[in-house]
């Protein structure tokens, strides 16, 4: 019934709930949620620095740009099994302490179009 639809989450899927909520592309695509074991106040929810992340990893793969959009255009060359390979290489110490094992996870989107999913950090 799409007039009665229930999110259901688990760890990271009850703080992608979240975020679904924070997001004004999702308004009216749900009603109720669960939630169990995870929002958006977990470390390994939100990444505070994602451009710096980027460049991180164009840098590891000899992919030198300061510009953001090029660097968007280099990494789109790149294969999905490098990108995984190489991210895992680049994850820092404090990070995985922090339970936080992959390095591109939801971020703030500063600016776009209008479609942008989540708009500001989940700091109330």
């Amino acid at each position: 019934d799409p007039s009665s639809v229930t999110l259901f989450g688990e760890s990271a899927g009850a703080s992608s709930i979240q975020l679904h909520m924070m997001s004004g592309l999702s308004t009216g695509l749900f009603h109720r949620v669960i939630m169990q074991s995870g929002s958006v106040y977990c470390p390994w929810t939100f990444v505070r620095d994602p451009l710096e992340r980027a460049y991180q990893l164009a840098n590891h793969l000899k992919l030198n740009s300061t510009d953001p959009c090029k660097l968007v255009q280099v990494l789109r060359n790149v294969s999905s099994y490098q990108l995984t390979v190489t991210q895992s290489e680049l994850m820092k110490t404090e990070d995985m302490d922090r339970g936080f094992y992959f390095p591109f996870i939801p971020s703030t989107e500063l600016t776009g179009t209008g479609t942008n999913f989540i708009t500001g950090h989940p700091d109330f």
